[in-house]
């Protein structure tokens, strides 16, 4: 009995299954990513299938079952943007933010996290906060960072949560706070992100509680990347501790692992709680001049800096010098304490 329906491959149903996929599995494909899958994936990206162009693009930026092309990759990730969702949108940000394909342009990767983190989205607030953490394309605002990595945080963000204990450690437009801190590390590695595991190991240790930090250390390692472990290995296998030790040389065989040096994240690269080379001076940012405003309702900050402009303007007016010089007492300039 003949039938007119041609038969189905392993192929066709990679990409019937690639259709219907979840965002969750398109890194799981990336990874995964034969050729036969990386053509479903070009296949599907071409009828227009969002999720299969992000993933595609991915596939073409990391090599991953296809020959490594980075301005290809780009010109996908700019299709799928055409859809303007917040996730695509953060990719392309990305793109600009990193060179990925095209060169770097942090003005225009602000204004693509700035377009998603509109549409609520977290990872394109925690890149937008870090580009006005660093300045980068931006003007420099610790407290809007700040702004930033609480919304991302009360979405469930882990690492906003690890980096705003960050701002309570160091003191960055914040009260220092080392308790403060110690809970937003817990809470970012109750999410899931290593490098607050990590800064727990580390209080641990300061505190002299190595062996309640060890499981800390252990899933760091366990989750971070390859370059990561890499810049713990040494110190730990310089520790005198032998279970630190041991922990140090699964730290190295996990930076021996293969991972493309130039594969794209939704993460920023670099962020306040990245830890520097050994040769390079502690990055320890001045805190902001606006530091008293946190403590002001919105509308009286307003007023009071109406009436600063104003002052201002009057004390540098030829006739207003000699008004105030003709005055028995000069007049008081208002204060910005919090009193």
């Amino acid at each position: 009995m003949s039938t007119d329906q041609p038969q189905k491959t392993s192929e066709d149903y990679r990409y019937s299954r690639l259709v219907a996929m979840s965002r969750e599995d398109a890194e799981t494909i990336v990874k995964s990513g034969t050729r036969e899958t990386a053509r479903a994936a070009e296949a599907a990206a071409k009828l227009g299938i969002v999720d299969a162009q992000l993933v595609w693009a991915q596939m073409l930026l990391s090599g991953t079952g296809t020959r490594q092309d980075a301005e290809a990759a780009f010109r996908w990730f700019k299709v799928a943007a055409a859809a303007k969702r917040p996730d695509t949108l953060n990719m392309l940000g990305r793109c600009y933010e990193l060179g990925c394909g095209v060169e770097i342009d942090y003005a225009e990767a602000a204004r693509l996290y700035e377009e998603a983190a509109a549409k609520g989205y977290d990872w394109a607030m925690f890149n937008l906060a870090t580009l006005l953490f660093s300045g980068a394309g931006v003007r420099q605002s610790y407290r809007d960072a700040l702004a930033l990595y609480v919304r991302a945080a009360r979405l469930g963000h882990a690492k906003a949560m690890t980096v705003i204990g960050r701002f309570r450690e160091e003191g960055w437009s914040v009260s220092q706070k080392p308790s403060a801190a110690r809970r937003w590390y817990a809470w970012g590695a109750r999410g899931g992100d290593f490098r607050a595991h990590y800064r727990l190991w580390q209080l641990s240790v300061m505190t002299g509680e190595r062996e309640s930090g060890l499981a800390h250390l252990t899933q760091a390692i366990d989750g971070a990347y390859p370059e990561f472990c890499r810049d713990i290995a040494p110190d730990l296998l310089a520790d005198s501790d032998g279970q630190v030790r041991s922990l140090g040389q699964r730290a190295l065989e996990r930076a021996g692992a293969t991972r493309k040096s130039d594969e794209l994240r939704q993460d920023a690269t670099v962020s306040p709680g990245a830890r520097q080379p050994a040769d390079a001076k502690p990055y320890r940012p001045k805190p902001p001049k606006d530091l008293h405003r946190r403590f002001r309702l919105p509308l009286f900050d307003g007023l009071l800096s109406s009436a600063k402009r104003a002052w201002r303007r009057h004390v540098h007016n030829p006739r207003a010098k000699r008004e105030v010089a003709d005055m028995q007492a000069p007049r008081r300039r208002p204060s910005l304490s919090t009193d």
